[in-house]
């Protein structure tokens, strides 16, 4: 990856069917590209992966390559299944992905370190492409811990890391096991200049759907010593919009905002979710305009 990265953890446009809806994925690949964004991530939390099949994720994953342009595109798995996996990696590799995103399994619980360490080795094993591990306790129920990343770093395909627990301690910890070879991600919990203090490389965001270039715009400043003061401001002004993304329910407030961007034809979800209820829109549209000084343009922003 090139440092430091910002990759949107892309929503997953639907039709009005509820087939994926690939003309409005490459506005919105677009509008990533023109932020100034490196990478993508498709198919992962935000882009509702556990509710898609394995065929609508290898057809999300080969559409977004090829309408990515200069992005590069990571697919998420989630999966329980080992072998739907693999064949998701090889899909992904033919595809011209840039590599996977794993989730661990969470539907029995807690395997215990040596049996996750195997499932993630068998993965990485047979996988044509490289491959971050995603760290979400909130939807795993388990954290993945420094010693497993410190065991699979051994592995030329372990790319790295996403960690989206919001645990300061994982911060530093991870950070001390996982070499400069290694990509450090960090999610929407954790704040940004801990992170990036802590030597960390990037970020895959959910709130990077909406404002994709102010993250940019941080990241670029933020590794200029000289422009260093006006990151934090910057992400100082866009701590409401961060704010309303952790408390709203995502993705769906994302996808009700990009609708009235202009990039979404349709802010529709996959049941069981539901679509963003229209007062929690509106606030992030006003928390836009008076925070950072954008509002709803065509394909995008439009400066206040």
């Amino acid at each position: 990856m090139s440092r430091p990265v910002v990759m949107p953890a892309a929503v997953t446009p639907f039709l009005a069917d509820g087939g994926i809806d690939f003309v409005s994925m490459a506005r919105l690949l677009a509008y990533f590209d023109a932020g100034g964004c490196d990478s993508v991530v498709v198919g992962g939390t935000n882009g509702e992966g556990p509710l898609l099949s394995a065929v609508e994720r290898r057809d999300l994953c080969k559409e977004a390559c090829r309408a990515a342009g200069p992005l590069r595109v990571w697919l998420g798995t989630a999966s329980e299944s080992l072998p739907e996996i693999v064949w998701l990696a090889k899909q992904a590799s033919n595809a011209g992905a840039a590599g996977l995103l794993l989730l661990p399994p969470r539907y029995f619980g807690d395997p215990g370190e040596e049996s996750l360490a195997l499932w993630f080795e068998s993965i990485l094993d047979q996988s044509e492409i490289p491959c971050l591990v995603y760290n979400i306790p909130q939807k795993s129920g388990y954290g993945l811990s420094a010693s497993l990343l410190q065991r699979l770093a051994n592995h030329p395909q372990f790319s790295g890391v996403k960690d989206a627990s919001g645990q300061p301690g994982n911060l530093t910890s991870f950070r001390a096991v996982l070499g400069e070879e290694h990509d450090l991600l960090f999610g929407d919990s954790h704040p940004f200049p801990q992170a990036m203090e802590a030597g960390w490389t990037g970020t895959i965001s959910g709130a990077a759907n909406i404002v994709p270039h102010w993250f940019v715009q941080i990241f670029r400043e933020w590794n200029d010593p000289d422009r260093r003061e006006s990151s934090l401001v910057k992400y100082e002004l866009l701590g409401r919009i961060l704010e309303l993304v952790r408390q709203g329910p995502q993705p769906a407030l994302n996808k009700a905002v990009l609708r009235e961007f202009g990039v979404l034809e349709s802010d529709a979800m996959r049941l069981p979710l539901s679509p963003c209820p229209a007062e929690v829109r509106d606030s992030m549209l006003a928390a836009l305009v008076e925070s950072i000084g954008v509002r709803p343009g065509n394909l995008g922003l439009i400066a206040r």
